[in-house]
Formats: C-alpha cells, sequence, structure tokens
C-alpha cells in the first residue's frame, strides 16, 4: 500500500495524543458496531452510508494540560449524503463510493487531508468492475483505499496493490478501523491538502442540478488544481483547538488593553527621536498630573497602564543601545563607553521609583544584562588588538621557518618553530580573554629566549623572533 507522507513541516497535521485517543476510541466503537450490522445490507453503498452515520460525533471538548497551561480542543464527525447514485454522472468523471475527510483547525490556521474510499460487498475473486474503479483512482495513489465488506471484517487494500493485481485480491491487507484510526490520523495515508466540495444548489446550463462535486488537491509539483468528481457519501472529521480566552474583572481590563499607535516603541527600528515624541504623547494622555479629580483607585489603574508603556519605552532603549544587539557597530572602547553612559543617564533609578514591584524588576533585568554585555563587549575590544598581532606573527614565524626549510637548517635549529608550534593555539579566535594571551605571550618568549640556545645562528633566529612577537603583540 502505497503512502502519502512526503510533507513539507508545515503541511504536516499532527494531532494531540489525547485528541487522537478519542477519535481513535470512537472510530473502533462505530465500526464494531457495524460489523455486527452487516448481515442487515444488502449493498456496499448503504452499508458506507450506515457506517459514515454511525462514525458521527456531536462537538466533544477535551481538555489538555500542556505544563500546567489548560488547552481546550473540540472533535466532531459529520456525515453528508452528497450523491445518492450517481445518475446524471457521465462515465468520464473521475469518483469513489465515499470521502473521509480531516479538517484541523488551530490558531486560526485550516489544515485539510482526505482518503479516497472504494467499497465492495464479499469480494472473493477477480472482478473487472473494481479494476476499473481502480484505474479511476490511479492519480490519487497513497490516498486511496478500497473496504471489502466480510462477514469476518472490513478488510482494506491500497487501491494502487489492487490496481497492480489487475482487480484480484492483493495479499496486504488491514482492518478498516485501524486504517482510519492509525494510519489516516496519523498522516501515513491521505493527502494534505486535498479536499471536496458539493454544491447542490449548482445547476447546469439546461437548469437540471448539477451532480458532479470538485475535488481540490495538490498535485506532484505542489501545483493546486481541481477536478469535477462523483462521490456517494462524505465524513468529516472536524478537529478545532479553542481559542483560550480569559475572564478578567473591570479593573483587570486596565492591564488588558488593545494595541495601538503608541506600542509601536515595541519597534526595535523606531529610534531614539521618535521613542522620545511617542513617550510624550503617552504622558500627555495618561499622567496623572492631566487628572487630578479621579479617584485614588482610578488613579492606580491609570498609573499601571502608564508603567506598561514605560516598560515599552526602556525595553526599546535597551534594544538601542545594547552592546550584543550592535556588537558589529561598535568598533573601539570610545564607543563603548559611550552607549554606557547613554544608558545609565537614561536608567535613573528616580525615575522608574514609582514602579510597581514587579516593573522595577524588568528594569533590572534589563540593567543586569546590559552590564553583562558590556563587561564581555570590552574584554573582547582589549583583546582584540592583541589576537591581530598574534595572527601576524604566526604568518611571521611560519614564514622565517619556511625559508630556512630550504637552507640545510640544523634538527636543533628547526626544533625553535616546533616549540613555538606546539604553544601558538590552531584557533587565536578561541581565546576569550587578557589572561589567556598573557599566558601566550610568556610561553612563546620563554621558548625562544636567545640564552636557551648555543649556536649564534640560533641565537639569531631567536632573536629575531622576539623582536617582532614583542613589536606585534604591543600593538
Amino acid at each position: 500500500m502505497l503512502q502519502n507522507n512526503n510533507y513539507n513541516d508545515n503541511d504536516y497535521i499532527k494531532l494531540q495524543p489525547e485528541v487522537k485517543k478519542a477519535i481513535e476510541s470512537h472510530i473502533y466503537s462505530a465500526i464494531s458496531s457495524a460489523k455486527s450490522r452487516k448481515h442487515h445490507f444488502t449493498s456496499e453503498e448503504k452499508l458506507t452510508g450506515a457506517i459514515f452515520s454511525l462514525l458521527i460525533k456531536d462537538e466533544t471538548k477535551i481538555e489538555i494540560n500542556i505544563d500546567g497551561k489548560i488547552e481546550i480542543w473540540t472533535y466532531s464527525i459529520i456525515f453528508k449524503e452528497t450523491r445518492g447514485n450517481c445518475k446524471n454522472a457521465p462515465e468520464t468523471t473521475l469518483g469513489t463510493d465515499g470521502i473521509i475527510e480531516l479538517i484541523v483547525n488551530e490558531n486560526g490556521r485550516e489544515k485539510k487531508k482526505s482518503l479516497l474510499v472504494q467499497a465492495k460487498m464479499d469480494w472473493k475473486t477477480k472482478n473487472s468492475e473494481l479494476y476499473l474503479q481502480c484505474f479511476k483512482m490511479v492519480p490519487f495513489f497513497g490516498s486511496a483505499i478500497v473496504v471489502n465488506y466480510t462477514d469476518e471484517g472490513f478488510e482494506t487494500f491500497g487501491a494502487d496493490d489492487v490496481f497492480f493485481n489487475q482487480g484480484r485480491k492483493p495479499e496486504e491487507k488491514k482492518q478498516f478501523e485501524d486504517i482510519l484510526a492509525n494510519d489516516f490520523l496519523d498522516c501515513k495515508i491521505g493527502a494534505v491538502g486535498m479536499y471536496y466540495e458539493f454544491d447542490f444548489q449548482k445547476r447546469n446550463t439546461k437548469g437540471k442540478r448539477n451532480d458532479n462535486g470538485r475535488l481540490y488537491y495538490p498535485d506532484s509539483n505542489d501545483k493546486k488544481v481541481f477536478i469535477d468528481f462523483n462521490t456517494k457519501d462524505k465524513l468529516e472529521i472536524n478537529i478545532k483547538k479553542e481559542e483560550n480566552y480569559k475572564k478578567i474583572t473591570t479593573e483587570e481590563a486596565y492591564c488588558h488593553r488593545l494595541r495601538n499607535d503608541l506600542d509601536s516603541l515595541e519597534r526595535s527600528r523606531v529610534e531614539e527621536t521618535e521613542a522620545k515624541e511617542l513617550r510624550k504623547e503617552i504622558y500627555k494622555i495618561y499622567s496623572l498630573q492631566n487628572h487630578k479629580f479621579l479617584q485614588e483607585n482610578q488613579k492606580k489603574l491609570l498609573e499601571k497602564m502608564l508603567e506598561d508603556y514605560e516598560i515599552k519605552f526602556y525595553q526599546n532603549r535597551f534594544n538601542d543601545l545594547s552592546p550584543d544587539f550592535h556588537s558589529y557597530s561598535i568598533k573601539n572602547k570610545d564607543e563603548l563607553n559611550r552607549r554606557k553612559e547613554k544608558f545609565d543617564e537614561i536608567f535613573k533609578e528616580s525615575d522608574y521609583q514609582w514602579f510597581s514591584e514587579s516593573g522595577k524588576n524588568v528594569i533590572a533585568e534589563m540593567k543586569r544584562k546590559f552590564d553583562e554585555q558590556y563587561e564581555l563587549k570590552k574584554s573582547k575590544l582589549e583583546i582584540e588588538p592583541m589576537k591581530s598581532g598574534l595572527y601576524e606573527f604566526k604568518q611571521f614565524y611560519e614564514n622565517f621557518q619556511s625559508l630556512f626549510s630550504k637552507a640545510s637548517l640544523p634538527l636543533e635549529q628547526k626544533n625553535i618553530f616546533e616549540k613555538v608550534a606546539e604553544i601558538m593555539p590552531d584557533r587565536i579566535d578561541s581565546i576569550q580573554n587578557r589572561k589567556e594571551l598573557i599566558k601566550i605571550k610568556r610561553e612563546v618568549l620563554a621558548s625562544i629566549h636567545p640564552d636557551k640556545y648555543k649556536t649564534s645562528s640560533e641565537k639569531e633566529i631567536c632573536e629575531e623572533l622576539s623582536k617582532k612577537f614583542n613589536s606585534l603583540f604591543s600593538k
């Protein structure tokens, strides 16, 4: 049985385990009931309609606890008889006995997937009619099945397997309830983006009711297409995540205001001048100086709204001055210190002393982060010139070594370069602070000190290396 599970991450439908378990339980129960009534039906069309009717489920709520937060999901199953006996359908029209559609709506985004169903009653031997019916489902292999209703169970096959066998029973089979509850709900079969629509009111050019619906789907090249399609029965499994509205008091409404133009302070690209203008506008509206006749409890509510805007202003200034946020634009200590002075000027404790404790904590956290970023950037700026000198020295001694290697340099003299190579770090970028650099400097100078060597040529090499090293390292 071919599968249709080659999805992009954005298209993949993954149900919450609790939701899937509830639907799965209902499917097994409904189909078990249908099996016990199978002997009442003489045709696959009527039995398919009966199964779909038994699968009907009124909207059911499921509460899910996710990390202490309650999410409310609902699901319902709807049966729609769309075509009856399909009398007006031309032979060339594609179609099946039924279509099962899964519709998931989460946070306003709706995803759909469908499974086409062709049914047979007590099918045992080669069936040429079924072979041709499977031919009509060729474009939809991976999302099309054949269900055979027998006294032993509702055995199910991939339409592609039946077509390959030219209407004979394939060896591979599953039970219909397993296909729906597992393969379909787990997105192993069924095409995401495929759905069926039928307009009962639509008329053709001769004034007769149009018996064909439309099947919409994205093809293998992600091109969205639709075709005339007829199917007798449609089953919809609707799953929806409820909007988690929280009931608040009248007073709390002042802490849950709507967004407006003044909230543009949240944008990181709002420059200082614009931020200050917005702040003036905020104080013009909400400052208690302009509302002296309000009662004390009303003033506190207004003050809370003003604090909310003020925190956004401080967040905007933090983002603009943050050494981490502007890491590449800060090239020297003077620029860094200017940012620090500006930050300290804006974040004066006396200016937000009236904040609530939670508001003060937010500001305190911004200050802590800024100081941490400041110290880190300061350290990096101090060691960058030294690291640059280290790079140049590494290149110098490698070139120096290359020149001597062309001559018959004694083994003792080659050891000078090997000692330096052992000390020099492979990745100078990994050096994080001045202490590490100083340690490397001392070790390198010790390894090339002229007093450690006996011959004049060795001493000359060491003196040249030491001179170059000191000149680059002190840059």
